[in-house]
């Protein structure tokens, strides 16, 4: 792979560190308890008004300030706030927001976050209140555990779809729920615990719930769980009662796989394709090893065959959620990035480097560290430098539906974060790797696709 101008080295210029730093100050300065849309705070992003002063209203009478207030937030039917790091701040500002006589909320989304507890005691307070009006609340991803139901308590008032799909909730978390279901009426419709790490303990609590003729559920989704088959037969007892009024049940896909408690529940085994392999980019182990060649392989003459840049694609397009490991050694790009006809970027396309287009994301691994790159940009990683022949394992875990690729140290087996892209992306993506060093030959780069 041929060298790249001075500007995309390994690491961000100090202008550009300079400048992230600025607006990191400018950002922590104009502080908001909400933005719309998990943006950071800037001029140019709209901001909601949790509080009776309203920016550029000043000179207006204050009266006047909160009725218009009250009529904006009477409009508000949706707030979508997942990814954005939401504060215990925030969560408050979400709270008084709920409580609020004049709030016409009714549906909030807070997936993928990691809420403070007393931000979760505060949030389950305002839910409880008469004047709530929210019908439906997604906590997806958001770190939860059989303790922190037990801050949330039972959504009662209207509420009537809750999504807890994607935390460590285990069986404790199930019985805790359901006990407290069965103390306190709900109108509780769908409830989401899809891939909460539950078992057969879980089935059991929830057929005497089902049962109890205290449950209005008809919606209940247990996928992605390690249920087994004498878990099903428990919940088809509750099913079969008369007081039960469900109506859909989902408990596939399900498994063992299901119980692992972090990212690899999601592995996938991928397979080079073959016809998008650089010439002096050679296979071996029956296609798992890919390392560097001075001398060009005999591969045959393909469309998608990358020419100029020593890199390839996996076969098959990334759905879902998938999540795969790879041990990597000299100058490695560990990719993800959109397929389709021309995805090569041959014919002497300078963007066709892995990280050099708004088309891939890539994570750049070498004995001095990582940087992540994307559309010709580099953020740099810090990470203690590894000996020059020492390989190194990389996660990636690609979420389609969450729109994001986040990529791993794995070390020991324990998955330290590196960095997260947000896709904007609609076509197909593809796993992708790619050699390079940044003055020379990428001799000694290689890549091993590992079994996880």
């Amino acid at each position: 792979m041929r060298q790249r101008d001075d500007d995309q080295g390994g690491e961000a210029s100090s202008e550009e560190h300079q400048s992230r730093a600025k607006a990191e100050r400018s950002s922590q300065s104009k502080e908001s308890p909400l933005q719309f849309g998990g943006q950071s705070p800037s001029s140019d992003e709209p901001e909601l008004p949790l509080c009776p002063e309203l920016k550029g209203l000043e000179g207006l009478d204050p009266e006047r300030c909160k009725t218009l207030l009250k009529v904006l937030l009477s409009l508000l039917r949706r707030i979508t706030l997942s990814f954005c790091n939401l504060s215990e701040r925030g969560v408050d500002a979400l709270a008084s927001l709920l409580s609020s006589d004049s709030s016409g909320l009714r549906e909030l989304d807070l997936s993928n976050h990691s809420l403070p507890d007393a931000g979760l005691r505060r949030l389950s307070a305002a839910l409880s209140i008469p004047d709530c009006k929210l019908e439906t609340l997604r906590l997806s991803g958001c770190s939860l555990s059989d303790r922190s139901l037990a801050d949330l308590g039972l959504p009662s008032g209207r509420l009537r779809e809750l999504d807890l799909s994607s935390n460590r909730l285990l069986d404790a978390g199930v019985q805790l729920l359901t006990a407290g279901m069965q103390r306190t009426p709900s109108s509780l419709d769908s409830l989401r615990l899809s891939e909460c790490q539950l078992s057969e303990g879980s089935c059991e609590a929830l057929s005497g719930l089902l049962s109890s003729g205290s449950s209005s559920l008809s919606r209940l989704d247990l996928s992605n769980n390690n249920l087994r088959d004498s878990g099903v037969r428990r919940l088809s007892v509750g099913i079969g009662s008369p007081r039960c009024r469900l109506e859909t049940l989902r408990v596939k896909p399900g498994g063992v796989q299901w119980s692992r408690p972090d990212l690899r529940k999601y592995s996938c085994e991928l397979r080079v394709d073959a016809n998008t392999v650089n010439p002096h980019v050679k296979l071996s182990e029956g296609g798992r090893r890919l390392a560097f060649s001075e001398e060009g392989q005999d591969y045959p003459p393909h469309a998608d065959r990358f020419e100029k840049d020593h890199q390839l694609l996996c076969a098959g397009p990334l759905t879902g959620r998938r999540y795969w490991e790879v041990e990597v050694a000299g100058g490695v790009h560990v990719s993800v990035s959109c397929g389709g006809p021309g995805r090569s970027g041959g014919g002497g396309n300078n963007n066709g480097w892995f990280g050099g287009s708004g088309r891939s994301w890539s994570l750049y691994s070498c004995p001095g560290g990582f940087s992540a790159w994307h559309n010709k940009k580099g953020v740099s990683i810090p990470w203690a430098s590894s000996p020059s022949g020492s390989p190194r394992r990389v996660g990636v875990y690609v979420d389609r539906e969450a729109a994001r690729v986040s990529f791993y140290r794995v070390l020991s087996g324990a998955l330290t974060h590196l960095h997260t892209f947000r896709t904007t992306s609609a076509e197909p993506l593809y796993a992708g790797f790619g050699l390079w060093t940044w003055s020379d030959l990428p001799r000694g780069s290689s890549v091993t696709l590992c079994s996880v």
